[in-house]
């Protein structure tokens, strides 16, 4: 009896997280739309095109697995399961490899002091680290 109702509750659990990832899928979607169809002023239209297509690939990548996890609970089906936690592993895995690559990268660091030097505030910090942090600084500052 138990089991039956640890199996419901899992099941429960995974549609419910593939739901939230679904709407977050769609609002992603929604956006890279917007960027695509609004004209910004003062912004070089290459750069919010380039934005407008990965947020709706990402987005379109975050539907599809969403879906394939909410199909593999609701069906039980182990194809798709095993799919999607080999997807949702690769993507930890990197997102890892990027949070090392930022926290370690020492260019990545002085860029992010040399803002603080210019003058740019970003928000009540208490060390260079924790203001990259919170920070609204774009990845592809850090990086490029």
């Amino acid at each position: 009896m138990a089991k039956c109702n640890l199996n419901v509750c899992l099941k429960v659990f995974m549609v419910s997280v593939n739901t939230l990832f679904l709407i977050f899928g769609m609002v992603l979607l929604a956006g890279g739309s917007y960027a695509l169809a609004a004209e910004f002023q003062g912004i070089d239209a290459d750069i919010i095109k380039e934005l407008g297509i990965g947020l709706i690939v990402v987005g379109l990548f975050s539907m599809l697995l969403s879906i394939m996890g909410c199909y593999g609970a609701i069906k039980r089906r182990k194809c798709p399961l095993v799919a999607y936690m080999i997807f949702v592993f690769i993507i930890m895995i990197a997102l890892g490899g990027v949070a090392y690559v930022l926290f370690s990268s020492k260019s990545a660091l002085e860029k992010i002091e040399a803002g603080d030097k210019t003058g740019n505030n970003y928000g009540v910090c208490s060390t260079k680290y924790h203001c990259a942090i919170r920070s609204n600084v774009l990845f592809s500052q850090l990086i490029i």
